[in-house]
């Protein structure tokens, strides 16, 4: 996964709609997911952001209910696929 400032600030925007979309709190979403609201917080927060692993991006993705490749900006469908 490419990790620059762009790229960033598309996947904190998202994770942050997305999650407040679905109805869920910072700590529901990091319970969810098996980390803590401290460590879910980094995935938002472009200004102390924190790249999450795959299989953390996988579970997150999972629990949303969108694509990977909607919150890494690759598309503007959150049920696309891409290649």
């Amino acid at each position: 996964m490419q990790n620059n400032c762009m790229d960033n600030k598309i996947l904190a925007q998202r994770l942050k709609t997305q999650r407040e979309l679905r109805g869920f709190t910072q700590k529901e979403l990091a319970a969810a997911v098996g980390i803590t609201e401290r460590g879910y917080q980094g995935y938002e927060a472009v200004n102390r952001f924190r790249t999450p692993s795959l299989s953390m991006l996988f579970g997150i993705a999972e629990k949303l209910d969108v694509s990977i490749d909607y919150l890494l900006g690759r598309t503007e469908n959150p049920e696309a696929h891409t290649n």
